[in-house]
């Protein structure tokens, strides 16, 4: 089974691939682009991906994206509606930004998995990062807290994990944290 996992549009844009569970290859769009903390659609990184595990995008059976593109653009007007009594230009400019290029997701997806038939999974980005704390670790129990500057709406969470199963139990919403 080959899952690729995509975050884009929030800090830094990367993609990894995973066959049967191992992580195959991985890469952040800044290394292609040479624009640190590149944040766009990570087209080149996905390809790098396929290409090192010799696979097209018809290959995969899941692509993953970290975070919902709603919400993540939500919280960034929200952000930005704190500062634009004393800065409207750039409230106007990040929100015009914003909204454009979360709009332009399903193109750009089309573009970057030409050929792919499966499913488009949106995570929690609280999920992820439990997850991403909780799998590789050696413990098949464990309470997970996540403290994130508020991607997704989420600044803290506390979770179980407990085998392969993850259970969100509570969570403080931005901008308290």
């Amino acid at each position: 089974m080959h899952v690729l996992g995509v975050r884009a549009h929030q800090g830094l844009a990367a993609a990894a691939l995973l066959r049967d569970g191992r992580a195959l290859a991985a890469a952040a769009e800044e290394r292609f682009s040479r624009r640190p903390r590149d944040s766009r659609i990570p087209s080149r990184g996905v390809a790098y991906c396929l290409r090192k595990a010799g696979i097209d995008a018809a290959d995969l059976d899941v692509v993953v994206f970290d975070g919902t593109p709603l919400a993540e653009l939500v919280r960034d007007l929200e952000v930005h509606l704190v500062a634009a009594p004393r800065a409207p230009l750039v409230f106007l400019r990040e929100a015009r930004v914003r909204v454009h290029d979360t709009l332009r997701v399903s193109r750009a997806r089309s573009r970057m998995l030409g050929g792919y038939r499966g499913p488009l999974l949106f995570s929690e980005r609280a999920e992820s990062l439990a997850a991403a704390a909780f799998y590789p670790s050696p413990f098949a129990r464990a309470a997970i807290l996540v403290s994130d500057g508020g991607g997704g709406g989420t600044t803290t969470s506390l979770a179980r994990g407990d085998g392969r199963r993850i259970e969100m139990l509570r969570e403080i919403r931005f901008p308290h944290g």
